[in-house]
């Protein structure tokens, strides 16, 4: 269950990364991947923070 839940992880972060890419075309995908990849781990390291 974890491995699909990453993959689905994953999978949204490339899709939030595409539509961000569509508005501003100036920045480079690859940042904007590695903006969304920061920006969930920081989402999952509060979430984690939260239930403990």
């Amino acid at each position: 269950m974890e491995t699909v839940f990453l993959v689905l992880l994953l999978v949204a972060a490339v899709v939030v990364a595409n539509i961000i890419y569509w508005k501003f075309d100036n920045i480079p995908i690859a940042f904007i991947q590695i903006a969304v990849g920061l920006f969930y781990y920081y989402l999952f390291f509060q979430f984690t923070n939260i239930l403990n």
